[in-house]
C-alpha cells in the first residue's frame, strides 16, 4: 500500500505547497539557501529601485511556479493512496513433487538402507525421478519439491487482480553401489552442490572420460531473459563445436579451442528456473565467443540434463583446471563417500 507523508512535511527533500516562502523578503531568503552558497543573490547586483522590483517579482513567479509543482505532487502521491491498495504474503501448502511425469505425491525414500537395498529396487522404487543417467556404480535421481505458496491481491483503478503460486525448488539424488550392488551411500542437494557433487562422479563412474560426443541441449540466447532455443555441442579431443539447430533469425555455428575453456557453474537465483529434467549452467571462455563467429560475450548459458552435464563435466575435466569447489553439507540422507 501506498502511504504519503503528513501535511506540512517536506518529502524526500522537496518542500510541500505549504512551505513556501511569503514576502518579498521570504522569497530572497529562500532564493539564497536553494542556490549554491557561494553565488550571490542576483537581485542584490542592481542598484536601481524599478529593477530590484522587478527582480523580486520574477523571483516571486518563479516560487509561486515551485509551489504549483509541489501541490501537483502531493495531489498525485494522495491520489495512488486512494486509488490503489493491495497485499501479499506467503503461506504452507500440502506438500507436492514434480517429475517428468508431472505432479506426484510426496517421494518416500526412507527404504534406502546401507548394505541392504540393492540396485535393483532403487531403480524400480525411484523410476519417476530417475534421469537416465547410465551406471552400474551411481543412480541419479531428480524432482521439484514444494511446500510453500504466494499470493498477492490488488484493488484499484476500478478494478482488482489476484493470484497465487507455489514455490518450487530442486532436489537431486545420488546413490552409490558397493561391488555388490548394494547401496553404499546415499545423498540429497540442491542445484548449488551440482557441479561439486557431478564431478565426482564424472571422474569415478569406471569409464574414461569423455574425449568426444554429442548433446543435445537448450541454449538460453539472451542469459537469463527470453525462450530457450534448441542447440547441440559437438565434442572432440581438441574443440567444442556449437550448432544452433532451432530459433528465429540467425542460427549460429562457430567451434571454439578446447585450451579456451576456463569453467563451469550452475546459475543461481532467478537465472536457474527449476525444472525437474533440466539445470541451467554457465559455461565460461577466456575470449570473446564473437571473435570466433558466436554470440557477444565469454559466457554461454546452458539448459542440460543431469546425465549431459556429468558428460560435459567429463569432457571438460580434460582442458580445464580442478574446479576446486569446497565441500559443503546436505540436509538430507547420508554423505557420499
Amino acid at each position: 500500500m501506498i502511504h504519503t507523508s503528513n501535511r506540512g512535511q517536506a518529502f524526500h527533500g522537496v518542500k510541500l505547497a505549504d512551505e513556501a516562502p511569503h514576502g518579498q523578503e521570504g522569497v530572497r531568503e529562500h532564493f539564497r539557501h536553494s542556490q549554491d552558497p557561494q553565488r550571490q543573490d542576483p537581485c542584490e547586483e542592481t542598484q536601481d529601485h524599478s529593477d530590484a522590483i522587478d527582480c523580486t517579482l520574477s523571483s516571486v513567479a518563479s516560487s509561486l511556479r515551485g509551489a504549483k509543482r509541489n501541490k501537483i505532487i502531493s495531489a498525485l502521491l494522495m491520489l495512488l493512496s486512494l486509488t490503489l491498495s493491495g497485499c501479499m504474503g506467503v503461506t504452507r501448502l500440502p506438500a507436492r513433487v514434480r517429475t517428468p511425469q508431472g505432479l506426484q505425491k510426496p517421494l518416500d525414500i526412507s527404504f534406502l538402507q546401507t548394505g541392504q537395498t540393492t540396485r535393483a529396487e532403487v531403480i524400480e522404487k525411484l523410476k519417476l525421478i530417475d534421469t537416465g543417467f547410465q551406471s552400474d556404480r551411481f543412480f541419479l535421481g531428480r524432482w521439484n519439491s514444494s511446500k510453500w505458496g504466494g499470493w498477492v491481491f490488488g484493488i484499484g483503478l476500478g478494478t482488482s487482480a489476484g493470484g497465487a503460486v507455489r514455490f518450487w525448488h530442486d532436489v537431486n539424488l545420488l546413490v552409490e553401489f558397493d561391488e555388490k550392488g548394494a547401496v553404499k551411500s546415499y545423498l540429497t542437494f540442491p542445484d548449488q552442490q551440482l557441479i561439486e557433487k557431478l564431478t565426482a562422479v564424472a571422474g569415478g563412474r569406471g569409464k574414461p572420460s569423455a574425449e568426444s560426443g554429442e548433446i543435445e541441449l537448450q541454449w538460453m540466447k539472451g542469459g537469463y531473459v527470453g525462450a530457450p532455443r534448441t542447440a547441440k555441442l559437438v565434442l572432440s579431443p581438441n574443440s567444442m563445436e556449437f550448432v544452433e539447430t532451432g530459433g528465429a533469425g540467425r542460427l549460429y555455428h562457430f567451434k571454439v579451442p578446447a585450451t579456451q575453456f576456463v569453467n563451469i557453474g550452475t546459475a543461481t537465483g532467478a537465472g536457474n528456473v527449476s525444472d525437474p529434467v533440466y539445470t541451467t549452467q554457465v559455461l565460461h571462455f577466456s575470449s570473446d565467443l564473437k571473435q570466433a563467429g558466436g554470440p557477444r560475450g565469454k559466457k554461454l548459458y546452458l539448459r542440460v540434463t543431469v546425465p549431459e552435464l556429468v558428460m560435459l563435466l567429463s569432457y571438460l575435466s580434460q582442458h580445464t583446471p580442478p574446479l576446486g569447489i569446497p565441500n559443503s553439507d546436505s540436509n538430507g540422507g547420508q554423505e557420499c563417500r
